[in-house]
Parts: structure tokens; sequence; C-alpha cells
């Protein structure tokens, strides 16, 4: 058996060669970059050292909400790898690469299960692969192509039951497979809450076939309960301690600026299409960037619409779109893939002999998308929040590319549109990998200045935290306090001062996790972001400024 495998497994890898030399390659690259991104740096890492050095995953006192409010499955994970390496994030960008991977493979096959064929199929997984912000964050310890890997899984599963002409059966088979998706509802909504609404609109669709193929109601109410349960385990502990730490089920200070504050249709609308056309700026069409946002201002104040009304902005702010050669984890345009999908879809309305599968899976991930774009209030980093429904474009784009390819009129665009997708991809994955190795080689100085690539500058930035650190390491400070913004780079200081002090903790916590702060905590010194002046006074206690950054200030007991 394990011979078969092998030879199995080296069958497949003689088959997709320049797959597998993709996968090594990024591999590779997502163990050599040095996390470096903003959310890693203040939230996510800090999280994990944090439950290494208390023993607990229990929730914590912080002045960083994130650190404690944002879902924790990514993070579980993390502190497994984490203390494996012995409390090092040397392999943490490997869980989002992992799923990358896996998240390739299952764009496959979707996109066979929808009709596509192998080759197909492949332009699809490649498209996958090359799209910029599906890249970038497999090289981070964030959590969006984890998210992504439960809501493929879930669509894959429930694409069975989406066949018009099969009614769901009371079977063994079909409980097993309930089971699987309840798993990934749960799983899904504790790693990102937003790939739930792609679950529920899929549900919806699930919901209006079984009406129209008048399903057993008895069988589905048995399938119902049985994914019940599932869910309630899985989410009933993280819903149980938010519930002890913010008295609600969730942590508005974390999801409510997320959603629109509107249901005004104008103003949905104009959100919508400041959401759409993010992912349109390119390199071909010269102050593209300029046309398009005068095109939505002129829409907006043609509708009497406020275009940065914080109802529809984030915090407010301005209306801007990115650079058409954004790279970023946080801010990457996607180009290539909204284009295609927005042809691909006027291509599939235009062919109305397709029937079954292939349209339902369409109009799943059109609806998707657009609910996205008019419920999810604008802000720059929208494009993350975008992620698994781009990837669930790719097998919808590679299925009507190919029907392209056989009944389009005109002879070139049948005989060329799959190779002109694929060369697309092509590009992209070599422009990726351009992009992201320099950045990953630029960070080699030294890992604590690898932390701060987009931050202050690598040498500012290491030499300022470095001096904090080894100033409270002089002074024989074995227990710290932390007074930080919600904006402080925290995971360099923990990996500076690792094994070198006692206990680090942060003091005068003026939120719901302040009820977790240590009464008992008597800290040596203070690291603040802010300068407080030449002294501080803790628990009847003064610390004097012995230290003269721009970023960091220690204080010293006295």
């Amino acid at each position: 058996m394990v011979k078969n495998a092998v030879c199995n497994c080296g069958n497949t890898i003689r088959k997709n060669k320049f797959f597998t030399a993709v996968f090594l390659l990024i591999t590779v690259l997502a163990i050599i970059t040095v996390p470096y991104n903003w959310d890693s740096m203040t939230y996510h890492l800090p999280r994990v050292a944090y439950w290494a050095e208390n023993h607990s995953v229990a929730h914590y006192a912080t002045t960083i909400y994130r650190q404690v409010g944002n879902p924790p499955m990514h993070e579980f994970i993390s502190l497994d790898v984490y203390l494996l390496m012995g409390n090092t994030d040397y392999l943490l960008n490997l869980i989002q690469c992992g799923a990358y991977l896996t998240n390739a493979w299952l764009v496959y096959e979707i996109a066979t299960k929808i009709g596509c064929s192998s080759k197909a199929a492949k332009v699809g997984m490649l498209l996958f692969c090359s799209t910029p912000i599906v890249f970038a964050e497999a090289l981070t310890t964030q959590n969006d192509n984890l998210a992504c890997l439960f809501l493929l899984i879930f669509v894959y599963g429930l694409l069975d039951f989406l066949d018009r002409d099969k009614k769901i059966a009371d079977s063994r088979e079909n409980y097993v497979k309930c089971m699987c998706l309840a798993a990934c509802v749960g799983l899904g909504y504790l790693t990102k809450p937003t790939v739930s609404m792609g679950m529920a609109v899929f549900a919806v669709f699930l919901l209006v076939m079984c009406i129209l193929r008048r399903d057993s109601i008895k069988t589905l109410f048995k399938l119902v309960l049985v994914t019940l349960p599932i869910m309630a385990m899985l989410l009933f502990p993280e819903t149980l301690r938010n519930i002890n730490t913010y008295d609600a089920i969730y942590p508005s200070s974390t999801g409510a600026s997320q959603l629109v504050d509107t249901l005004d249709p104008r103003y949905l609308f104009i959100n919508g299409v400041k959401n759409y056309i993010y992912n349109f700026p390119n390199i071909y069409v010269e102050n593209g960037n300029a046309f398009l946002e005068r095109g939505v201002r002129f829409l907006a104040r043609k509708m009497g619409v406020d275009i940065n009304a914080e109802c529809i902005s984030e915090g407010g702010g301005e209306f801007q779109l990115r650079s058409a050669t954004s790279y970023g984890h946080d801010t990457a345009v996607n180009v290539t893939i909204l284009v295609l999908f927005t042809l691909c879809l006027l291509w599939s309305l235009y062919r109305r002999k397709v029937k079954g599968l292939p349209k339902v899976y369409t109009y799943c991930t059109a609806a998707l998308f657009f609910c996205l774009c008019i419920f999810m209030r604008w802000n720059p980093y929208v494009t993350r929040y975008m992620l698994p429904y781009l990837v669930l474009m790719c097998p919808m784009i590679a299925f009507w590319c190919e029907d392209m390819s056989l009944h389009a009129r005109t002879p070139v665009i049948r005989e060329s549109v799959l190779y002109v997708v694929g060369w697309m991809g092509i590009l992209g994955l070599i422009t990726m990998f351009s992009y992201h190795g320099q950045t990953a080689k630029d960070q080699h100085m030294s890992r604590p200045g690898g932390y701060f690539t987009s931050r202050y500058g690598a040498e500012i930035g290491e030499d300022e935290y470095r001096r904090v650190c080894e100033a409270a390491v002089e002074n024989n400070d074995r227990y710290i306090g932390l007074i930080l913004n919600g904006d402080a780079y925290e995971y360099p200081m923990q990996y500076l001062l690792q094994g070198k002090i006692e206990k680090m903790q942060h003091i005068m916590v003026d939120n719901p996790t302040a009820k977790y702060e240590d009464p008992q905590f008597d800290p040596d010194g203070i690291i603040t972001t802010e300068n407080w002046g030449d002294t501080i006074v803790y628990k009847d206690r003064t610390y004097t400024l012995i230290t003269d950054c721009t970023v960091l200030y220690l204080y010293q007991g006295e």
C-alpha cells in the first residue's frame, strides 16, 4: 500500500511538474520570509506569545483588544507550531502557505465538479495561484487563506446537494457530509467570520433548490438536527468566554465597523460600486485610477450621497484607489481575476442553453461577491475580505472560458481563450515571485529588522526597540508593564526580551479585558508607546523616563 501511494505521488508530480515547482518555490519563500505585516506584529503573534507565556489560551488583560477579541482558530494552530519550534516564529508562515496549497487543489476539484475538463481546471488553479492577494497572504501569519480553506471545503461538499435532478436522500453518506459541512461552518467562523456570509448565501441557494425539488421535509429536518450539535460544540466555548469578557457573544469593537450602517439604497449602491472597482486599477490605462475615482464621485454627487460618509466608509476615510502595482498583504489589487469574472458573468447570461450546476455555481458566486460589495463597509484594506470570494471565482472563470473556447463564434477566441488566461496566470506568478522574493531578500539583515519591513524602516525600528529592550535587561528588570496603543508593534518586544525577563503584561488597561489584570503584578519597568513626561505613577510607585526614543519609552521604577 505504501509502495502504491509513493508511485501515485510520483506520477502526480510527473504529470504536474509546473505546479509542483510553483508549490515548492512558494513554500521556500514562506519559510525565508520574516513576518512583517501590521496585523501579525500587533495582535496575531503577540497573542500566540502570551498564550505560550501564560501556559493558557484564556483571555488576558491587553490594551490591544484585537489580541483577545479576534477569532482564535488560526492562532490555536500557530501556538502548536510556535511551541514545537521552541517558541519561535520561523515556520508560522507555513500555516497560511499550507492553506494556499490545499486551496489550489480544492479549486481544481470544484472546477471539475461543475463540469470543467482537466485542462480548464488547471487554468483555474493557475489563476488562483497567481491572484496577488492570495499569493501575498500565503507568506503571512494572518488567517484569510485558512478561512478560505474551510469555505472551499464547504462549497465542495454542498455542490453534491445542488443537483436539480437529484433529491437529498436519507442516507448515511449524506449525514456524514452534513456533519463535515457543519464542522466547516464552525471552524470557518472561528477563523474569520466574514466567510460565514459565503456559507449563508450557498445555504440559501440550497434551500431554494430543496423547495424546487420538493425534497422530503422529514429528511431535511433530520439532517439539520445532525448539524446543529456540531456547530454548537465548536462555537460554544468561544461564545461563552466572550460573554464572560464582553457581555456579548462577539466583541463589537472587532466587527461592528466592517458592515455598512445604513439601508439607504443610494448609499448601498455607491458602497457597492466603491468596493467593486477596488480591483480595477491596471498598468495599461494611463491615469486610470483618477478616471475611476472621478466617475464614482460624480455618480455619488448625482445621487446625493456623501461618498466618505462613515456609514459606508470605515472611520469616514477618504475614498481612493490603490496603485495597480500594489501587491501587499492588505492592499493587493486583483485586476485580472475581476475583469475575467465580469466577462465570464456576461458570457454566462448570454449562454442560456447551459443549465444545471455550472449556472447555479456561477450565480451563487456572483451573488456572494455582489453582497460583499454592497454590505461590506469600504476601507483601504477591503481586498482581504474579498479573498475567499475572489477564489470562488476561479472555477467559474475556468468553466466559462472553456465554454467560450467551444462555442464562441469567433475562431480566434475559440482557439486562444484558455491559452491567454493561462499565460496571464503565468505572468502573474512571475510578478508575485519577483516582488515578494525581493522583499524577503531585503529582510535578511537581521530577523528583528525584518519585523519592521513595512513600518518605521527596518533599521530605525530595530534600533529603537533593541535600545529599549537592552536597557530593560541591563537594569535587571524581571517584570515589565506595558502601556501600548492599538497601533503598537508588540511582537518584536516579545522576541527581543524572550528568555531575558520573567514576565511582561499590560497595565492600566481601560477596556473589558481589564478584569484580567493581575492586581499583584508589580513591574520593575514600564514600556510605553507614548511619552508620559518625566515620570509615571503606578500603584503608588514612581517610574522615571530613562530612554529618549521616538517609538518606545522605558520608565524605570524607583
